[in-house]
């Protein structure tokens, strides 16, 4: 049985938590349901975010990344989610994704961004998802950045998110830096 406790947020506020192994549990979870609510237009789910990476802070919200063939099938998908509690928010505000949440307002459990396959996006959560895992130092950097961040703005999740912008694209461009180099040298 999966602790389902151990996920939510109030919306707009900013709680870091200590890293909870129940989590991988709760991506799971929802990972089984959502694959068999949407079946096979639904190409690949991934577990990313904070919550995805072993001994990492985060607020306690499942953050999952989905790949269709076409952005446009995910329109066929909306009711789907509707019914087993998603919310549609458009694009939420970033080009070329769509995005869903899923708890109430008092606590939000999952935020679900759909991609296209091996676009930007998609291949930029994946990344620095991965090269948090693989590289510890950086990961101890991103979790103290976060808790200053969380600290300072605990009622303000923009400012929270916009405070992590610069490292996060400093990441990506050594991750992709790195995979030039080892590509070069080969």
């Amino acid at each position: 049985m999966v602790n389902t406790g151990s996920i939510g947020l109030k919306r707009g506020t900013v709680r870091v938590v200590p890293y909870n192994p129940d989590w991988l549990m709760c991506f799971q979870a929802e990972r089984d349901l959502l694959r068999n609510t949407l079946g096979s237009k639904v190409l690949e789910i991934r577990h990313i975010g904070s919550t995805a990476i072993p001994g990492m802070p985060a607020k306690p919200i499942i953050d999952i990344l989905m790949a269709v063939r076409n952005l446009a099938d995910v329109t066929d998908f909306v009711d789907a989610l509707v019914r087993i509690g998603y919310e549609d928010k458009g694009d939420g505000g970033v080009v070329g994704r769509r995005y869903f949440v899923k708890g109430t307002e008092a606590g939000r459990t999952h935020h679900l961004n759909f991609y296209q396959m091996n676009s930007p996006g998609w291949a930029t959560h994946i990344v620095f998802c991965e090269y948090l895992k693989s590289h510890n130092e950086v990961a101890k950097e991103y979790a103290d950045l976060k808790q200053k961040l969380a600290s300072e703005f605990p009622t303000d999740r923009a400012s929270y998110t916009n405070g992590k912008e610069r490292f996060v694209a400093a990441v990506i461009e050594r991750a992709a830096s790195e995979a030039t180099s080892s590509r070069s040298t080969m």
